[in-house]
């Protein structure tokens, strides 16, 4: 991304001013800051979720103001930081299934293949759900629920998963499932991104940091 800047109404002071940054395969950075300093609006910029009034974000080496939301979303996962907001199955099985379905072009009562739900049953063993495949995701906890929504979008292989503040209401086990869920997904040479107010609890891990303050990106790592 090049110089990005984004105000939420004409002549209102910038949320982010002049954003420039560079992701590589493999890296995990994570994206700290108050609340209110843009973390969440400059994730949904490099998603393809918001235009930028100026500046350019770059996928690939091509301008994403010429491709579909749809287009991006084929290679970059994004967790968003309510799960209500993105669950759309009766049960956490099938909203783990969800985007292979989605993918695969298959209709709702079309059936999955075996190799994808064998892998939606080893996640759910992952992540701790493996006894609640037949609930609803909104019967569980606050920290289930940001789980299985990081393990829903996380379940197809992209290219650069973006995840909201997935640690908020998750206990230290939920972080350490979290924390493999990802790792997982960076052996496999994603890049990812986390918001989060808690980068303490990854520490230990290969993780770097950009932190947002007055709308300018800070790259920690060259402070």
């Amino acid at each position: 991304a090049r110089g990005l800047s984004y105000a939420f109404a004409r002549g209102a002071e910038p949320v982010l001013r002049d954003v420039s940054l560079t992701l590589y395969p493999g890296e995990w950075r994570l994206l700290c800051g108050d609340n209110g300093s843009g973390k969440t609006t400059l994730s949904r910029l490099l998603m393809g979720l918001l235009r930028p009034p100026k500046g350019t974000v770059f996928w690939q080496g091509k301008d994403t103001a010429r491709r579909t939301l749809y287009d991006l979303a084929s290679e970059i996962g994004y967790v968003f930081q309510q799960p209500e907001q993105q669950f759309v199955a009766s049960t956490v099985l099938d909203e783990l299934l969800y985007s292979p379905r989605a993918e695969l072009g298959l209709r709702p009562r079309d059936p999955v293949p075996e190799e994808w739900r064998q892998r939606a049953e080893r996640m759910l063993e992952a992540i701790g759900l493996s006894g609640k495949t037949g609930d609803s995701p909104y019967w569980l906890s606050g920290g289930e629920k940001r789980l299985l929504s990081a393990a829903s979008v996380m379940i197809c292989p992209k290219r650069l998963y973006i995840l909201d503040e997935p640690t908020a209401g998750i206990d230290y086990s939920g972080v350490r499932l979290l924390t493999a869920l990802c790792r997982e997904a960076l052996d496999q040479g994603a890049a990812l991104i986390m918001i989060t107010h808690e980068p303490e609890l990854f520490e230990g891990q290969r993780v770097k940091r950009w932190r947002i303050a007055e709308g300018q990106l800070q790259d920690e790592e060259r402070d």
